[in-house]
């Protein structure tokens, strides 16, 4: 009650023991502190581990295109003995999927060459399926080319992608030398030319 009622209370608030520690970062220390900014790209939790340098050389580049055109032309091969080209057994070469014995039957062709021939003919042995009763289209009549050509106006195809299916025709009967048509037949009727001029001039 005294202390409480006395005209000069003493001080209530507690002195403190310890005096106050005034913190210091040396220089050498402000490193550990504030860390800067990484020149480092971030990638994520992975970025040590998964090498995002891409680096193919010139031959992976011309082998990988090599497989890929010689995969187009596998399951044209692969739909019947007719679809071979002269000279080549390839029913081993079907059997076990050994693409590396098909290559000499493009010799020196370049792989572009074989994959955009390649693509023309897949393209037109799919049709074929959905409208007969047979795997290979081989050997193809004048009739059968031009139903393919009507029905490639039909679907609005340009004509650049009807000459591409004459000249791959052309390019396995007189180049890889399958059967394609009998002797002496004309495959490109005088209605295919004109349809494949209309469209040109579109």
């Amino acid at each position: 009650m005294r202390t409480v009622f006395d005209r000069k209370p003493k001080k209530l608030i507690p002195v403190p023991v310890l005096q106050p520690v005034e913190i210091t970062l040396e220089k050498k220390d402000l490193s550990k502190a504030v860390p800067l900014p990484s020149t480092k790209p971030y990638r994520g939790a992975f970025s040590e581990v998964i090498n995002f340098k891409l680096d193919f050389s010139e031959q992976d580049m011309e082998d990988h295109l090599e497989r890929k055109a010689l995969e187009k032309w596998y399951p044209i091969f692969s739909s019947g003995e007719d679809a071979w080209p002269e000279g080549f057994d390839l029913r081993v070469a079907i059997e076990e999927h050994k693409l590396s014995e098909m290559k000499l039957v493009f010799g020196t062709r370049s792989p572009n060459t074989i994959i955009r021939r390649g693509s023309s003919i897949l393209q037109f042995i799919k049709w074929y399926r959905t409208k007969y009763f047979s795997l290979c289209p081989f050997p193809v009549s004048s009739a059968l080319v031009e139903e393919y050509v009507s029905a490639l106006q039909a679907n609005g195809k340009s004509a650049s992608a009807m000459r591409g299916f004459l000249e791959a025709l052309n390019f396995c009967k007189h180049f890889l030398r399958m059967n394609v048509a009998p002797q002496n037949q004309e495959l490109v009727s005088a209605k295919v030319q004109r349809i494949v001029e209309v469209c040109d001039s579109l």
